[in-house]
């Protein structure tokens, strides 16, 4: 199972997902206030409550990141991926600056899928 999330200002967007046959498919997704939470571990020790072992995680975060740390820019919350790593028993968990995350997600889409916003 592996977890993915978008961390922001307003939301928080977190889904589980199971790969078969080299496609991943969603088991689970929920959409939370992120003001509703303290901290992000608060708000994943929810959404992890009675879920599989998580083999690997990647936050896109709405703030500067290196990889390993992260500050959110309308967030009191800085996040750690060691931290999670030990908190809740995730192998391998990335932080990701949120508008690059999207990108990287690009080749994904397929052109059916792309709309001209703007000639």
């Amino acid at each position: 199972m592996i977890l993915g999330g978008d961390l922001g200002g307003t939301k928080t967007l977190l889904a589980l997902a199971d790969t078969v046959a080299g496609e991943i498919h969603i088991v689970h997704q929920q959409r939370y206030a992120s003001a509703d939470f303290p901290s992000f571990d608060a708000l994943l020790g929810e959404f992890l409550a009675d879920t599989p072992a998580i083999e690997s995680a990647c936050f896109g975060v709405a703030g500067p990141t290196d990889g390993r740390n992260a500050k959110l820019t309308y967030l009191p919350w800085s996040l750690a991926a060691s931290d999670l790593e030990r908190r809740f028993a995730i192998p391998c968990v990335t932080l990701a600056n949120d508008f690059a995350a999207a990108a990287h997600g690009l080749p994904l889409v397929e052109a059916k899928q792309v709309r001209t916003l703007h000639a």
